[in-house]
Formats: C-alpha cells, structure tokens, sequence
C-alpha cells in the first residue's frame, strides 16, 4: 500500500518548499555586486569635479555624480556601501551611495585634503590633509561619517595605508621625507620613520601579509621597501621616471606602479623584488588598483582622458574606456 499525503503534511511540505525558495531568493538579492559580470569601478575626475562610475562589462560610464572642486581620492567602504571622494580645492568629503549613486553627505576636511583610506575592519576612514596649515589626518566613523579625531602628521603628508589587522596606519610625509606611523586603536602617532633627507615619499601600500610596505619616491624614481614588523628601511629599487601610485595583488606577488611622468606601469615581482614588465598604457598613468579577485588591473590615464584594463595574467591591455575630464583615481568593486 503506498503512503498517502495527509491535508497537515501536505501544508507542511509546502510552507518548507516556500520557506527554501525565499531564502534562495534572498541570497540572490543580498549578494554583493561585485562578480565579474557586474563590476563597477569609480574614478574621479579633476578638471570636471566629477566621479564617474563605470560598468566594468559594458565597457562604459554610466553616471557621472558632481563631487565639488578637484576630487582627487576616493575610497570604498569594504561592505561596498559607500564611496568616499575627497574634494580638494572644496576641502570636503562626498560619501556617496553606492545603490542609489547620490551624494548622501558633505562633510568638512583641512588644508588641502589627499589621500583616504578605509581600515580593513571597516570602522574608520582616514583623510589626510596635506597643506601646512593642517599636516594632518582627519579620523571619520564609517556608520555615521562622524569625525572621530584628529592625528598630527610629518609635513605635507599625501597618502595613507593601513596594516591588515588595522591595528596601525602609515603616512607618507613629502617635505619632511619621513612616515608617521599612528595607533588605530588609541589615535595617536606611535613613531616616525626617516627615509633619506631629499626623499619625497608620495604613495604607500601594505601587502596582505602585513609583511612589507612599498613606498613611492615621487623625485627620486625609486620605490623604497619597508619591512614592518621591524619598521627597517630594507631596500630601494630604481625605476623609470616619476612613479607615483603603486597598488600590490589580492595574493602579494606583484605592485603595480604607475608613472605619472612616463607612459607606463611598471610591475614588481615582489617574492624577487624586481621589475619583470613595463606596461605602456598612455601619457600619464596615475591612479592604479586591483579588481579584488586579482584577475584585472585598473589604470587611470590622465592626460589621454581614459581609463586602461589590464589584464594581470597575461599582463597586457584588453580594452580601454573614453572618461573625460582628467581622471585621477580608482576604487574598484
């Protein structure tokens, strides 16, 4: 005799059935959007005031959000939920967001505002102020955007990198040729480190390992290495002329590192801490970023109105993107 549904088993097994598809229907809506096929990427855009957002697919601009005078940097908070641009000439901080693509907040910066960096734990975001009436970094809450401190700098710091345990932020500071180093859970400035007298440390990144950091010599073209558990200067690499911007790969192998002063990016192996490969990829390369999958590289071309994708296992050009308006630099879903 075969088993029969009853009127009470026969709801059960339907209120499961919908009860499964709802959560599979939530998984889709709630995942993030940052597959391949999907991917944004938000480049700012000096001489217009603007930051455009791309379709990595598509291949296009899709809007283009007014963010004051000179936007320089911008960020991504890591859940994806807000971009942050600083606005030079404005000294104001647009956080944007990133599902509606509107201006939600504006919020005041010192002296000339640079460089911004989101910590990994996504708690905090640090602006650095470059000009000599601040040399400063501005700490701002990222659930609120409400300031949170201020930390005194080296002078004329530009850009920040923070260790992966976000337990330490490092700055560089151009005119006083040093890194400041500060403690993310106090606020306040742990130690400074001294390159040579005319070094102009411009851009610093931090490999996942929380090992090394890469600094850039904006006069010297050169890179310095850092080896952070000691904070011990350990090498310096020469390269072609004036590189400004370097971003390393979601595994640690290579830096890319572009040249403002050149037509090329230049890729580090850093296991062998050498050049293998120069990209040419027009006049001006500054802002340069990973996809986070690793498997694309981003270049903004300032003075050819453009943005490049490379792509990093073959490590050439794939296609390149027309954005007008003197694009600066990129933050990459």
């Amino acid at each position: 005799m075969e088993p029969r549904l009853t009127n009470k088993s026969l709801r059960t097994f339907l209120l499961i059935g919908l009860f499964s598809f709802a959560m599979v229907v939530s998984q889709i809506l709630t995942a993030p959007a940052a597959s391949a096929g999907s991917r944004r990427i938000y480049v700012t855009c000096k001489d217009s005031g603007e930051l455009a957002v791309i379709d990595v697919a598509k291949r296009k601009v899709i809007k283009r959000i007014s963010t004051g005078r000179s936007p320089g940097y911008v960020a991504l908070t890591h859940q994806k939920r807000h971009a942050a641009v600083v606005a030079s000439k404005s000294e104001k901080l647009f956080i944007i967001d990133t599902k509606t693509l509107k201006v939600i907040k504006k919020l005041p910066l010192g002296d000339n505002p640079k460089g911004i960096a989101i910590s990994p734990d996504d708690k905090q975001a640090y602006i650095v102020n470059s000009g000599a009436a601040s040399n400063n970094i501005y700490i701002f809450g990222t659930d609120l955007w409400e300031r949170l401190g201020v930390v005194k700098t080296g002078k004329e710091p530009h850009n920040v990198s923070f260790t992966p345990d976000s337990k330490t932020a490092y700055v560089t500071n151009a005119s006083s040729s040093d890194l400041t180093s500060i403690n993310i859970k106090k606020g306040v400035i742990a130690g400074t480190i001294k390159l040579e007298k005319r070094a102009r440390p411009h851009d610093i990144a931090i490999t996942p390992d929380g090992n090394y950091a890469i600094i850039t010599d904006a006069i010297a073209d050169s890179i310095w290495v850092l080896l952070l558990p000691e904070e011990k200067l350990i090498k310096r690499i020469p390269l072609n002329h004036s590189h400004n911007e370097v971003d390393i790969s979601p595994d640690g192998k290579y830096a890319y590192i572009s040249g403002l002063g050149s037509n090329k990016v230049t890729v580090l192996d850093i296991m062998l801490w050498a050049q293998i490969k120069r990209i040419t990829v027009g006049d001006g390369p500054h802002g340069v970023v990973f996809s986070p999958d690793g498997t694309e590289a981003y270049v903004a071309v300032s003075r050819e109105d453009k943005v490049v994708i490379i792509d990093t296992a073959t490590k050439k050009i794939k296609a390149e993107i027309k954005v007008e308006g003197t694009p600066h630099w990129i933050a990459a879903e």
